[in-house]
């Protein structure tokens, strides 16, 4: 295998883009599970036994 430095600078962008763009997904998804906190729970955390209750 031979070695590239453009190649391997365009890994290493694609995988920051991409870490980047992980943490944001990571970021949004808990906004929305505080958001449910906020508007179901008065501000609580959601737990597996609140979900499972019947």
């Amino acid at each position: 295998m031979n070695f590239n430095p453009l190649n391997l600078n365009q890994w290493n962008q694609w995988l920051n883009r991409r870490q980047l763009q992980v943490l944001e997904a990571a970021y949004k998804a808990a906004q929305n599970i505080k958001a449910l906190e906020d508007k179901y729970f008065n501000g609580g955390k959601i737990t597996y036994w609140d979900l499972n209750k019947n």
